[in-house]
């Protein structure tokens, strides 16, 4: 007698459980620009990385808001901070402060933002100087340095603070033994992929003493993570002459952008202005793809939702 009972092998197959998709994030807003007239460095934008693990709903559309730089300045006024970035719902910073001018006292203090703008050097008597902006509520950002204007052998000269980052705060602009050298950006923070973000912009500095060399004249660097060097500027007699150009802030790295300049024998009178970097947004998760939206990477085992312009991040 045969025993009583079946075999099940083959008989089908359960459909297969896939766990709840667990994300995380990075946020990055775009940085402010920097200041003209001898200005301060841009701050860099509002960074925001999630520490936990984050649940997102399967067939929900997130929206992402990828936020610009700032935009040129111009004479007649003070240019807007950079603009925020945002995941949904989830998670959004704030954009990055612009640097302070050196037309007046009134407007060489940089804007607050993500992490502040750099102050500018507003006047021409020796200890005039501008604050650094303050870093805004929501987000890891820092202040800006301060600028300040300093005594030469042949007159005075001006120095703008550098823009914050998101790991530390714009350097003071300095006094070298003949110039005024604008602070150093500060640092951006490295994420999870390896890359930095949101290094804010590096001031303005100027000489105003025709013995003083160039190793004494140094540019003030832009902090990792995107930031712009400053405009270096010297005077002889009654003449401005640009040294070297400062740089803009890198496109979606939310770095600030570098102190800016007023007029120069070449290549020509004028301002001379630099750009806040844009934003990004970057959402990972293990394993194989489960999502839409972005440029989609892998890598070590992880795939990489990059957003460099705003769109929707859709869960499978």
């Amino acid at each position: 007698m045969t025993g009583f009972g079946f075999n099940v092998n083959g008989f089908g197959s359960f459909p297969s459980r896939v766990g709840p998709l667990l994300v995380q994030y990075l946020v990055v807003a775009g940085a402010g620009s920097g200041g003209f007239n001898g200005g301060g460095g841009g701050g860099a934008g509002g960074y925001e990385a999630n520490s936990t693990l984050y649940e997102v709903v399967s067939g929900q559309g997130y929206t992402i808001t990828v936020g610009a730089g700032g935009a040129n300045s111009t004479e007649g006024s003070q240019v807007q901070n950079g603009n925020a970035s945002s995941f949904g719902s989830v998670a959004a910073t704030v954009g990055g402060g612009v640097g302070g001018r050196g037309s007046s006292v009134s407007i060489a203090t940089g804007t607050a933002g993500g992490s502040g703008g750099g102050g500018a050097a507003y006047g021409y008597n020796v200890g005039d100087f501008g604050n650094g902006g303050s870093a805004s509520v929501g987000g890891e950002g820092n202040a800006g340095g301060n600028g300040l204007v300093t005594a030469g052998s042949q007159g005075n000269f001006q120095g703008s603070g550098g823009g914050g980052g998101a790991n530390a705060a714009g350097a003071n602009s300095t006094q070298t033994s003949c110039a005024g050298k604008g602070g150093n950006g500060g640092s951006g923070k490295q994420w999870l992929n390896g890359t930095t973000y949101a290094g804010g912009g590096g001031g303005h500095g100027m000489k105003n003493d025709n013995n003083c060399s160039t190793s004494n004249f140094g540019t003030a660097s832009g902090g990792s993570g995107g930031g712009g060097t400053g405009f270096r500027t010297y005077w002889t007699g009654n003449q401005q002459n640009l040294y070297s150009f400062g740089q803009n802030g890198t496109a979606n790295t939310g770095g600030g952008g570098g102190g800016g300049s007023k007029y120069s024998v070449s290549p020509g009178p004028g301002y001379y202005y630099t750009t806040g970097g844009s934003g990004v947004v970057i959402i990972r998760y293990e394993g194989a793809a489960r999502a839409s939206g972005g440029t989609i990477t892998s890598s070590g085992g992880y795939t990489y939702h990059t957003f460099n312009s705003s769109s929707t991040f859709t869960p499978a």
